[in-house]
């Protein structure tokens, strides 16, 4: 098994983000045993902070909006 982490970072925290980041720290140690390696979440890119209702980042952080057009 490698000690090295491997970092995930997300686009978007709706249904299928937020339930990605949810597995991710609810399901750590599983998730290394079957990776061979540590995953941590670094980041969770939306478009605002509005457009993520009920979502909590793993740690406090905000980044300009990204333009998508």
């Amino acid at each position: 098994m490698n000690d090295t982490p491997l970092s995930v970072a997300l686009l978007g925290s709706g249904t299928v983000g937020s339930q990605v980041a949810r597995i991710l720290l609810e399901d750590a140690e599983e998730l290394t045993q079957r990776v061979g390696a540590p995953l941590r979440l670094i980041g969770i890119a939306v478009r605002g902070i509005r457009s993520a209702p009920g979502t909590t980042p793993p740690r406090p952080g905000c980044t300009r909006p990204t333009r998508t057009r």
